[in-house]
């Protein structure tokens, strides 16, 4: 219904060779008054404080609206209370009226329809005088808020159902244009119900486009987060990616240190085996070097070596050139250690002779048996035989333990 009133203004207003001057309302000035109306009866200031009410009669609120003081008349559609029924009120200004249009008077009756219009035959003047409507007519305050005066127009068509809607009325209001006045009528009209059945085709039409672009919206707009939620994925996976790529070039890393922790460990371990075996080398050479040096100050044979001997003297032997009987592999001497033993291999030849068990073969082919408990030897003297025997074979393992540096070192 407000879309036929629309229309119907913006005729009023713009349409070519009007000669009269109209302007209409529409549903939300219907509503608002009937529910103010209750509370204006207790006091009549509370319209003061609704601004919306007070737009209609200056022009503003709707398109194409006119101010109530530049306009003859004013169209305003009523729907009856439970029912989908409407009315058509005609408020004269100058005659200060309002003229009913009832094309259902079978159904809504007459004391029900002034029923409907009571609201509006009192507030309207007071719409009127508080935005300035009587201003320059010289009408009494008390003469301006009077009740407006209803008059119910007869003899109009009248529809044979109670089911009007917004497109679909068998009756629709036709202006009929005069030098002076206007007239309102209630007739059928096929022509115009067509044009706005095509309308309200269109408009439905629209409304389900409107609704499709609206679901379109939302899809796109959901895509769109979708989107963004992907290309967060994205940018979070290309993330994870550089990061397990870092973490796999960390584990590379950490296992190459791992095997160089690993091989500096065995270096350690050997270094800490070489120079302890190195300190040991040492000790030994040390003391091989101090006994050297103290078997250097003794005389070959200022060794103080007592033989206690039966038999036929043997010293002979001892100063005539004896090869020694003693098998260098055995125990293997220097030349000098040699003649540290010289009195030892003496005794010992002497021994075996007297037991008639010389050995008739070359030089170093016996053994001296140091340990002979035949040869009697002081307990320093054997101690002294064995310290050399000792000192020979550290000086061995020392070359052993130089050699054995040398080629980890180097490895």
């Amino acid at each position: 219904m407000d879309v036929c009133f629309y229309y119907l203004r913006k005729l009023l207003r713009y349409g070519p060779g009007i000669k009269i001057s109209a302007t209409t309302t529409d549903f939300a000035f219907d509503s608002q008054v009937r529910g103010l109306y209750d509370d204006f009866l207790k006091d009549p200031l509370v319209l003061v404080k609704q601004t919306s009410l007070f737009s209609y009669p200056i022009g503003l609120y709707m398109p194409c609206n006119t101010s109530w003081r530049e306009v003859d008349h004013v169209l305003m559609p009523l729907r009856m209370y439970n029912s989908a029924h409407w009315i058509l009120c005609h408020f004269d200004n100058k005659e200060m009226c309002l003229n009913i249009y009832n094309s259902y008077t079978k159904i809504v009756k007459e004391p029900v329809v002034l029923e409907a219009v009571r609201p509006f035959l009192v507030m309207i003047p007071y719409l009127l005088f508080h935005t300035g409507f009587f201003e320059g007519k010289n009408i009494p305050e008390q003469e301006a808020l009077k009740p407006l005066v209803v008059k119910m127009v007869p003899k109009l068509p009248q529809q044979k159902n109670d089911f009007l809607s917004k497109f679909e009325s068998s009756f629709i209001v036709v202006i009929e244009y005069s030098s002076s006045e206007i007239e309102v009528k209630l007739q059928s009209n096929e022509e115009i119900l067509k044009r706005l059945a095509e309308i309200e085709a269109k408009v439905e039409s629209n409304d389900i486009i409107l609704k499709r672009l609206t679901d379109i919206e939302s899809k796109i707009q959901s895509n769109e987060e979708i989107q963004n939620r992907l290309a967060e994925l994205e940018m979070k996976v290309q993330s994870n990616i550089q990061v397990e790529k870092q973490i796999k070039e960390l584990e590379e890393k950490v296992q190459s240190n791992e095997k160089i922790l690993e091989r500096v460990a065995n270096v350690e371990s050997k270094v800490n085996d070489l120079q302890k075996l190195k300190n040991d080398a040492e000790n030994v050479a040390n003391d091989t070097m101090d006994l050297k040096k103290n078997l250097t100050d003794c005389p070959s044979f200022s060794l103080g070596i007592e033989f206690d001997m039966t038999g036929k003297s043997i010293e002979g032997l001892a100063e005539t050139n004896v090869e020694k009987s003693i098998d260098e592999d055995i125990i293997n001497f220097n030349e000098e250690d040699w003649k540290i033993v010289d009195d030892v291999a003496a005794h010992s030849l002497a021994q075996k002779m007297h037991q008639n068990t010389v050995c008739a073969s070359s030089s170093k082919t016996c053994e001296i048996d140091v340990n002979d408990d035949d040869v009697e030897l002081k307990d320093e003297d054997r101690q002294k035989i064995d310290e050399i025997a000792a000192a020979v074979l550290a000086k061995h393992k020392l070359e052993e333990a130089i050699v054995l540096f040398d080629y980890f070192l180097f490895e």
